[in-house]
């Protein structure tokens, strides 16, 4: 990678860790994000409190600033619903190249993204997508 592409990326990375509000990991191609999130689990009488990590990544940068982008977003399944409908109803559309699928845990739903577009562009639908969850995690506690 030349020292341009570098400096891009760079540039790309901290704008796409402060949309994401993350920590940031910077190989020479890849950028690898982390996020924390807090939730309650309630099952019957038991209240948990446990931290879920978020992981995304964007790599392959080229000149005209598309990556391929990932992420893994943990959700409780009641939150499933509001977050596709965030993701779907953000102003920037989806990408030609976009592919999303789902895999099930106990108590939770892994949600894998993928997509090939300006990784700035990926980090505002996530950010979104997220914030309205946090969002609607403290209107139900208030």
């Amino acid at each position: 990678m030349d020292v341009y592409t570098m400096n891009q990326m760079e540039t790309i990375a901290e704008k796409v860790t402060f949309l994401l509000k993350a920590n940031m990991i910077l190989c020479e191609e890849k950028c690898i994000l982390k996020k924390k999130r807090t939730i309650s689990i309630h099952d019957g009488h038991v209240c948990i409190n446990c931290q879920l990590n978020h992981h995304m990544s964007f790599e392959r940068l080229q000149e005209n600033g598309f990556a391929f982008n990932q992420a893994e977003i943990l959700l409780l399944p009641e939150e499933f619903p509001t977050f596709a409908y965030a993701l779907q109803d953000h102003q920037l559309p989806f990408p030609s190249t976009y592919r999303q699928s789902q895999g099930n845990h106990p108590h939770l739903i892994v949600f894998f993204i993928e997509s090939i577009e300006p990784p700035d562009q990926f980090a505002e639908r996530l950010s979104t997508a997220l914030h309205t969850l946090e969002q609607c995690s403290t209107s139900h506690l208030s």
